[in-house]
């Protein structure tokens, strides 16, 4: 039976890196993300331990830390699966076993790690909460802890996880949301919540990575507020003018996609502006105007005014499109198999 395997990746760590990896029993790979002379000694340490240890400078981030250790692990071909553990002393030898138990029970499911949020110092509580709600809403998926670093990988997922797109913490947040596409299975364990004084070993910015782990919908959603804009302005200005309200709605409607195309597929998605997604956009486009042009008459003809009733279509919409146009319109342009 093949090992599991655990993954550290490890920017400018301290001794518990290496007294966490003398306390396991599995084969481990530590990622020295470009911590500088200063810290070699560490990895020395952790090398002398049992450890294989990959380097490279300058830091490339966490997302690409693991990555970089999941190419070793896959390239070896030994491992059943990997579990990833922060260097910081926060993911303890038993929790990792809990994790690989498990992956055990469990071959072919993403597992994670989850910390009780009661127990979180109120720097990281704030960033965990606020995080898990924005992925619920986009993805649907109830995961209760988006952020913890303590996950167990299938080898079944090795190569979709080399292929997520992301090289530092937004990294892993695109792994969870890809979850879904993937049809992979996932099931959450409570782990120990340690922190250490009020985690000012943590490398994690709530504001800066936040942003940067919800870049795309962030994107995605200051293009529609703009085009909204536009779409608003212009239906108010035809309500006046006493122009029907079907006619209102998709007018506006098409005026705005345009700008809407353009601004998503060159800066939420970026991929480019090409006579296939022109089609596809228009349709989504058309479909939208057709389901939004009738339930904002229904609305309106049971009673509520015109304004909330396009509100209330366009919030339904907003979700809809997105993920539409994230997997059919502009999708992640496919990798070539390597042979």
């Amino acid at each position: 039976m093949k090992p599991i395997y655990v993954l550290i990746p490890a920017y400018q760590p301290d001794a518990r890196m290496v007294q966490l990896v003398k306390a396991l029993s599995y084969p481990v790979v530590v990622v020295d993300d470009g911590s500088g002379e200063a810290y070699d000694r560490l990895f020395e340490e952790a090398e002398a331990a049992g450890a294989a240890v990959l380097r490279y400078r300058p830091n490339k981030g966490k997302g690409e830390a693991i990555k970089t250790g999941l190419r070793h692990i896959a390239a070896e071909g030994k491992a059943a699966g990997v579990i990833t553990a922060d260097a910081d002393g926060q993911h303890t030898p038993e929790d990792i076993e809990k994790v690989a138990a498990a992956m055990r029970d469990h071959p072919d499911a993403f597992v994670i790690g989850g910390r009780d949020f009661s127990q979180m110092p109120p720097r990281s509580r704030v960033g965990n909460t606020i995080t898990r709600f924005f992925f619920r809403v986009v993805t649907g998926l109830h995961i209760s802890d988006t952020q913890t670093g303590l996950r167990g990988m299938p080898e079944s997922l090795f190569q979709k996880l080399l292929e997520t797109e992301g090289s530092r913490y937004e990294y892993e947040i695109n792994v969870l949301i890809a979850l879904k596409k993937w049809g992979t299975e996932y099931l959450e364990i409570p782990i120990k919540t340690i922190y250490i004084g009020k985690n000012e070993s943590s490398h994690f910015h709530p504001l800066r990575d936040g942003l940067r782990v919800f870049s795309r919908v962030i994107r995605y959603a200051l293009s529609s507020l703009g085009c909204t804009l536009v779409d608003y302005v212009l239906y108010t200005v035809l309500n006046l003018l006493h122009v029907p309200v079907s006619i209102s709605y998709i007018a506006a409607k098409g005026a705005s996609s345009i700008l809407n195309y353009v601004c998503n597929s060159k800066l939420v998605f970026k991929r480019g502006i090409t006579a296939k997604s022109v089609v596809l956009f228009a349709l989504l486009v058309l479909f939208g105007m057709g389901v939004g042009s009738v339930s904002v008459k229904a609305l309106t003809g049971w009673g509520l005014g015109k304004i909330l009733s396009k509100l209330i279509v366009d919030i339904v919409l907003f979700f809809f499109n997105y993920f539409m146009q994230k997997y059919v319109v502009f999708p992640k342009k496919k990798s070539k198999a390597k042979n």
